[in-house]
């Protein structure tokens, strides 16, 4: 009897195991999905640390909104100001474009900046998260070359990639650079003047304009998107 009731309680112990890894499993699940259809759950799920308030929600949301009007070929305009180190770069230049190209493997992407160097910079930091164990996780169909990808023909360089076995790619150009030769479904534009003296500059200002319309507006395809991100510092800038 003794070793009947100390069976049956090693059953329902297992029983309970069991229960609670499949509860896990599910919550993973649940939480990948979630990633998957809004932006700010990316983010979380991608960047452990990241705490947002109710400025990033709404941002997230306009992103979001965007995205769609893209994906439906809407053709959105879309203008986002805010000062200098309210976290723009990271929803809009860091994560949508790892988020947009999880979602949508064929989407063309053209972020530009300032600089080179920057636009680089933004660059390595999409890939950083499409090469992470978590995005994987969220988006094992968008891959770029490396650790998940490893056999594979996709270029993949500090202002350029693309993804794996799909029409999509994402390239980084400073302010200035010609980007002849690509398409882009999705035009991003963060900063495009670095501060206070240059925008004070009318010269630079004229060379922001026509970069932006001889180099940049002429790669816009059918129903593509324009995300404009900036600090204001002079009533005569891009914006």
């Amino acid at each position: 009897m003794e070793s009947t009731t100390a069976d049956s309680q090693t059953s329902n112990s297992s029983s309970l195991n069991q229960s609670l890894r499949l509860s896990a499993f599910d919550l993973e699940k649940l939480k990948a999905e979630k990633a998957r259809r809004r932006l700010l759950s990316f983010i979380q799920a991608t960047k452990s640390d990241y705490l947002a308030d109710s400025f990033h929600e709404e941002l997230c949301g306009i992103v979001e909104r965007f995205h769609a009007d893209v994906i439906a070929r809407r053709r959105p305009r879309v203008i986002i100001v805010a000062p200098p180190q309210h976290g723009k770069s990271e929803i809009v230049s860091r994560r949508y474009p790892a988020w947009a190209l999880g979602r949508n493997p064929d989407l063309r992407i053209i972020a530009s900046s300032y600089s080179s160097a920057w636009a680089e910079t933004l660059s390595s930091d999409v890939q950083r998260t499409m090469d992470a164990e978590e995005y994987n996780r969220i988006f094992p169909e968008s891959r770029i070359s490396g650790q998940f990808a490893q056999k594979t023909e996709a270029k993949r360089t500090a202002d350029y990639f693309e993804v794996a076995d799909r029409q999509g790619f994402y390239r980084a150009a400073g302010r200035g650079v010609g980007v002849a030769g690509r398409p882009a479904d999705v035009l991003l534009i963060d900063d495009p003047v670095k501060n206070a003296e240059e925008a004070l500059s009318e010269t630079t200002r004229e060379s922001v304009w026509q970069w932006y319309l001889q180099d940049l507006y002429t790669r816009l395809q059918q129903g593509a998107g324009v995300l404009l991100m900036a600090t204001r510092w002079h009533t005569d800038d891009l914006i």
